[in-house]
């Protein structure tokens, strides 16, 4: 595994046990149920897409090594087109997260 995989690994445990360290309690101190889920998701993606996103412009800039340093290799090129292609999917992934995160706080004002 290179190590910018295990570095975008690290981060991500990171970020996502990061908003953990918060408690939230329901009115009355019982179990809180759909609007602790709904807090905790909202957290965790306004955690994590910044970070994403910063992923992201390193993965493209390792990636833009990669092509320049391929030489023309087509193994080299492949490798180089593989990890543009996971990073674009990746912000796809964070996008749709966040566009879920709207529709929920759109949804949650309505009611």
């Amino acid at each position: 595994m290179p190590f910018y995989s295990k570095a975008l690994l690290a981060l991500a445990l990171v970020s996502l046990f990061s908003f953990a360290t918060t408690s939230v309690f329901a009115q009355g101190g019982g179990p809180a149920g759909i609007p602790l889920i709904e807090y905790m998701f909202a957290r965790v993606v306004c955690v994590t897409v910044p970070l994403g996103y910063t992923a992201l412009l390193v993965v493209l800039v390792i990636a833009g090594i990669k092509y320049l340093t391929s030489g023309g290799e087509a193994k080299a090129v492949a490798s180089a087109h593989q990890t543009v292609t996971w990073g674009l999917l990746g912000v796809l992934f964070l996008a749709i997260a966040w566009l879920i995160l709207l529709l929920i706080k759109t949804n949650s004002m309505k009611a």
